[in-house]
């Protein structure tokens, strides 16, 4: 987190919505695996959910792909994309409201219409793609980006501020651990359902709800996309 792979800007954009940024470079893909990349998405996804105005008005992503590598592309399956993206859409209580790529490299241009084809039309009509910042800035109102991208306060400066935020919800994050969530019978095969909870019993976990939903495969051997 502290090289700023994931992180929420300060400031609201111009519709009043959080911005998820993402750089995706900044993983270090020989360190860490899917399952971690995708917690590190859902901790972000549940402290923001504390916010009720977030939950009405929903999100703005920003993933700017400037310098990824084979080493971060062939972390997953297609089988894994295929969850991820059904999952980000069916599973998680969010608004996506907006969803910029910038820098996105030809080597991902498959994976990426791949990607897109397994979500509803109305997801897919809110990617945009940028081949520039300066495109990206007639879409996302310049002052709230990072220093980098056109604002006034630098990357560096954003993730101290988003770790406060984190800091400042972590205890009511932890107690999502208390929750006891059972899975029974639904109408979609992928679609978890809650159907009681306590927070006197130890349990499955919302995040782990999610994320075996997902049932990432975390074995190095398994077949990789390249």
């Amino acid at each position: 987190m502290d090289k700023g792979y994931i992180f929420v800007l300060p400031e609201r954009d111009q519709h009043g919505r959080r911005v998820i940024f993402s750089q995706a470079a900044a993983f270090d893909s020989s360190r860490y695996t899917v399952s971690d990349l995708m917690r590190t998405h859902v901790m972000t996804f549940e402290t923001l959910l504390n916010d009720e105005e977030n939950q009405v008005r929903g999100f703005t992503y920003i993933f700017d792909e400037k310098d990824v590598s084979w080493s971060h592309i062939s972390m997953w399956t297609p089988s894994e994309v295929s969850k991820a993206f059904s999952c980000c859409e069916r599973a998680l209580p969010m608004r996506h409201k907006d969803i910029h790529f910038l820098h996105l490299p030809w080597t991902m241009s498959l994976i990426f219409q791949f990607a897109k084809s397994l979500l509803s039309d109305k997801i897919r009509n809110r990617f945009k793609t940028h081949s520039n910042l300066e495109h990206l800035q007639k879409s996302v109102e310049p002052s709230i980006l990072p220093a980098e991208y056109g604002g006034s306060v630098s990357t560096k400066d954003c993730i101290i501020s988003w770790k406060k935020e984190l800091e400042e919800n972590r205890a009511t994050v932890l107690e999502l651990d208390t929750m006891k969530v059972e899975q029974g019978p639904v109408e979609h095969e992928h679609t978890p359902v809650v159907r009681k909870k306590s927070r006197h019993d130890s349990g499955s976990q919302v995040r782990n709800i999610i994320l075996n939903s997902l049932q990432l495969n975390t074995d190095p051997n398994s077949n990789r996309i390249l």
